[in-house]
């Protein structure tokens, strides 16, 4: 054959190679097995990879409930809060902080304060009980607290509990929590407010 393709769709090199190869076709053997399992490691990292990368596009959001956080641990103006919702369709404000919660008992526990206004979270779902409460905490002066605070003070929805100089009335039970990204939530449990009632409450002094 005139080309190397030719000699190599040719039966007599094959036998050659296949006679050849008689005192090596073990190594021959493993050499291949070796070739093909680190072709199929390649492809299935390759596609872990893919997934991953789908995973995290199509959940980050859901994680974070927006696009973007802006998070600093000083006041954010009104200039600068008023800069940063031009750039947003939608935009939401939160403050967060540890504080006390005095129950009717007169007990107190150290709880994480999640101050909210606006729309929060913008991906996901909030689920509470009764279903409505999420949405009343955006209209009315109230306070969800998680299943273990009400179950260990004995709480019920319509009783109120006190944060700093204000008391707020119980709305509903979390059953499935807004995200959050504050490292100290894990330490204490979360109590969702509206972001007004807390300006009056005296938490957010410098004092406090």
């Amino acid at each position: 054959p005139k080309t190397v393709i030719g000699a190599f769709l040719r039966s007599w090199t094959w036998r050659m190679a296949w006679r050849d190869s008689r005192n090596q076709r073990l190594r021959l053997l493993s050499f291949s097995m070796a070739v093909v399992s680190g072709i199929a490691a390649l492809v299935a990292i390759q596609s872990l990879k893919v997934t991953v990368e789908n995973g995290i596009k199509t959940q980050a959001k859901e994680l974070l409930g927006a696009d973007l956080q802006v998070s600093s641990r000083q006041e954010i103006s009104a200039e600068d809060a008023a800069k940063l919702s031009q750039l947003a369709t939608r935009s939401s404000r939160e403050v967060a902080f540890p504080t006390m919660m005095r129950f009717p008992d007169g007990s107190a526990k150290l709880v994480f304060l999640r101050a909210l206004e606006g729309d929060y979270p913008f991906y996901g779902k909030i689920e509470t009980v009764p279903p409505p409460a999420w949405t009343q905490l955006r209209t009315e002066e109230g306070v969800i607290l998680n299943s273990a605070l009400l179950n260990q003070f004995g709480v019920r929805v319509g009783d109120e509990v006190g944060l700093g100089n204000i008391r707020l009335q119980v709305l509903g039970e979390i059953s499935k929590a807004a995200p959050g990204v504050s490292r100290f939530g894990a330490l204490a449990p979360a109590v969702y407010a509206p972001y007004s009632g807390i300006e009056s409450s005296g938490l957010l002094g410098p004092k406090s």
